[in-house]
């Protein structure tokens, strides 16, 4: 199945948190994004991004990785001796 490009937006994406490999799939495929700081105050850019390209279905996937862990425990696995500290690997509601 083909996505058109400009049918796929990452909204309150945040470039700190992207791998390399992420950042070069954006770029390669000019997918929309709308940073964090755009959204805050409004959701006027994914509303004006959804009319100009007359987006008749929408899929939502969130990251539960990216909310903060102390008031979201169960968004880590339930690993009892992790490799690292999960509290430091993730962006902490950033």
């Amino acid at each position: 199945m083909h996505i058109d490009p400009k049918k796929v937006m990452f909204a309150w994406l945040r470039n700190d948190g992207l791998t390399c490999q992420g950042a070069e799939f954006i770029e390669r495929y000019s997918l929309n994004v709308a940073p964090p700081e755009a959204q805050i105050l409004s959701s006027a850019s994914v509303l004006e991004w959804n009319r100009v390209n007359e987006i008749k279905h929408l899929a939502i996937q969130f990251d539960l990785d990216v909310l903060d862990p102390t008031e979201c425990r169960s968004v880590f696995f339930g690993e009892p001796n992790p490799a690292c500290d999960p509290y430091e690997a993730s962006l902490q509601g950033k």
